[in-house]
């Protein structure tokens, strides 16, 4: 499969319609939040109480089970055994919260300070995985017309199928806006050809 914007840009428009998506805010991105740490962002906030709720919840999962072991008489060797796993399971998770805080950072810069570029995008929907993915371009009459980079976001809401975008910082790390919104990713960006194609070849199957 050729990934030209075209050919993504029809596959798009047949996907089903966009869960909960919402018009664009009126005023300028830079008038959304304060330019500084990270935190000052909703959105970015957001993702980081996810990964912290998501070591939380691992770690009542192992303590649960080991306090119902206890109480059966298992033996504390059990119940500890449970415990240690979920403990182990629980700082990698908040190891994994705090190397993301810097990328979260580079988000938040790349917004209120980095270079700007203007790009095309295709919103391609992934269900199962709760996602979406921007696939870029570059403008129309660019010598090369190949896919740039796809970029994962929330799936909701989620901005029209395709159009033009505003591409703000560096990839990986660089934040699309459409609309006057801001597309915080995920994660960063794919930029390698193959990450691309096997990316689009999964979420369109």
């Amino acid at each position: 499969m050729e990934l030209t914007y075209e050919g993504l840009a029809e596959a798009a428009a047949r996907q089903p319609a966009h869960r909960g998506r919402v018009l664009a805010p009126a005023q300028p991105v830079e008038a959304q939040f304060t330019p500084g740490p990270w935190y000052r962002v909703r959105a970015l906030r957001q993702e980081a109480s996810l990964l912290e709720a998501a070591g939380a919840v691992l770690l009542l999962i192992a303590v649960v089970p080991g306090a119902v072991l206890v109480a059966r008489g298992s033996g504390i060797g059990a119940a500890a055994g449970v415990g240690a796993l979920g403990f182990f399971l629980g700082l990698g998770l908040w190891v994994d919260f705090r190397r993301g805080i810097p990328r979260l950072q580079s988000y938040a810069d790349a917004v209120s300070g980095g270079a700007r570029c203007e790009v095309r995008y295709v919103a391609l929907q992934e269900p199962r995985a709760f996602r979406a993915w921007l696939v870029l371009f570059p403008p129309p009459g660019a010598p090369d017309p190949a896919p740039l980079a796809a970029v994962p976001i929330g799936d909701s809401p989620q901005p029209a199928p395709y159009g033009p975008a505003e591409l703000r910082g560096d990839l990986p790390a660089a934040v699309p806006v459409i609309g006057n919104r801001a597309w915080w990713p995920k994660e960063d960006a794919v930029t390698d050809a193959a990450g691309i194609r096997e990316t689009v070849g999964r979420v369109l199957g």
